[in-house]
């Protein structure tokens, strides 16, 4: 019996452990994305050395933070929804603190927790690194093992290096990623006594780190070409189009030039030719006027007639020996 309630304790206090360092190593690269300088105000010089409730807290009050970058990158929604279940993260890290004894009922709910608190925290990671613009695209990490695992020698020896995350978007998983290096490192713990073996896998290990960050880099700048290509292909069909609109309504003001100026010459040409016509006309004709006072000085005075009569007479004879 004793056996039996042994083996339950160890397997789910090795479970919770495992699970407790996920979370405390999702939430040391969430904080060090949201601001690096929280940590250090909570009194951890090497960032990593935050344990996952203070981490939490940090993350929780950021969440909530008007002008921090983790409400603005999420949104108002999923910022609640994460902070949530950040809260929820407290309870493996309290059993793993306290040595609770977990049956499996518990043990099944803490799974959902842990599963569904990895998948928010990848998430916010890649969402928040692609809104911050990260230079690199990555976050530094010194893998270490567990306390059982550490090595008894000191410092100085000088086996511990910092890793690189990857963080642009289709890089490896998260975790995937701290598994990789943590069996690099136990391999590296393995070979300490051999520098060439030493030096192999850390050149290795770096170059494959640089291939991937190299891969990710040309993907980039490949999509980023092929967006600007597609650009400049949209912006010369809208050129075509507009010059050949502009050509087309030149073609038509100048059609309709063409037109006017043709009929102000017809005018003009007709206008010559009455102008012309009426210059040469000989003939006078007398004006209203003229008979006006013809009538008057006919009615007022009999003697005026016959002058008049004699003028008109002289001058209608003129008239006809002239066109004679």
């Amino acid at each position: 019996m004793s056996s039996q309630l042994a083996a339950s304790y160890i397997h789910s206090h090795a479970q919770l452990s495992a699970w407790n360092d996920d979370l405390e190593f999702l939430c040391f690269i969430l904080a060090e994305l949201a601001d690096p300088r929280d940590l250090e105000e909570n009194g951890f010089p090497w960032h990593q050395a935050a344990d996952l409730p203070a981490m939490v807290d940090i993350l929780r009050a950021a969440c909530v933070s008007e002008t921090g970058i983790l409400r603005t990158a999420l949104g108002p929604q999923t910022s609640k929804r994460l902070r949530k279940w950040l809260q929820k993260a407290k309870e493996i890290r309290n059993d793993v603190a306290h040595h609770e004894s977990v049956d499996a009922k518990k043990l099944s709910a803490l799974t959902g927790v842990r599963n569904e608190l990895c998948t928010l925290l990848e998430s916010a990671i890649r969402t928040v690194a692609a809104y911050s613009k990260v230079r690199e695209t990555y976050i530094s990490w010194c893998p270490y093992p567990s306390r059982s695992a550490l090595s008894e020698s000191g410092p100085s020896d000088g086996i511990y290096r910092t890793e690189t995350i990857l963080l642009a978007c289709g890089a490896e998983p998260l975790l995937a990623q701290r598994l990789r290096m943590l069996a690099s490192f136990d391999n590296l713990r393995e070979s300490v006594g051999s520098t060439h073996k030493r030096k192999a896998s850390t050149n290795e290990s770096r170059q494959e780190a640089l291939k991937s960050l190299v891969e990710a880099r040309k993907r980039k700048l490949e999509k980023s070409r092929q967006i600007k290509v597609r650009e400049e292909e949209v912006k010369a069909q809208k050129l075509h189009i507009m010059d050949q609109d502009h050509e087309c309504m030149r073609q038509l003001r100048r059609a309709q030039l063409d037109h006017l100026r043709s009929l102000l010459a017809h005018e003009e040409k007709i206008w010559k030719i009455r102008r012309s016509g009426l210059l040469q006309d000989k003939r006078v004709s007398f004006p209203m006027g003229d008979n006006a006072v013809l009538a008057v000085l006919v009615l007022s005075s009999p003697i005026w007639l016959l002058c008049l009569l004699l003028r008109t007479l002289y001058r209608t004879c003129r008239m006809l020996a002239g066109d004679s």
